[in-house]
């Protein structure tokens, strides 16, 4: 559950990054942008922490697809600052293309 739920919210921080640039073309560096982004969020962790407090029981049944789908919806309603970094994030910062291992990635480029 934890890994489709950040996968999405990820996904939605590429679609926000990607639509308000303008980008006609996902690159390496918009996917990375996304995920230091969410992996630094207040949003990440309380999916975390939400998923972590339900009960072994209630993954049996099928109230699962309805809490995803509250929690996926929550976007930036339940993290100001995300939704902030995000938005602050210029179309230039993700111009061109790098590699996935490459040192310089992010290393202190993004105002987190």
């Amino acid at each position: 559950m934890a890994y489709i739920t950040d996968l999405t919210h990820v996904l939605d921080i590429i679609f926000t990054l990607t639509t308000s640039g303008d980008e006609k073309k996902l690159t390496i560096k918009i996917i990375k942008t996304a995920i230091v982004l969410y992996q630094a969020s207040q949003r990440r962790r309380d999916v975390h922490t939400k998923i972590n407090e339900l009960p072994i029981a209630f993954f049996a049944g099928c109230d699962v697809n309805v809490e995803m789908e509250s929690i996926v919806k929550s976007r930036y309603i339940t993290d100001g600052g995300l939704k902030e970094k995000v938005e602050k994030i210029a179309p230039t910062e993700l111009e061109g293309d790098e590699d996935w291992d490459a040192p310089q990635s992010h290393g202190g480029n993004l105002a987190l």
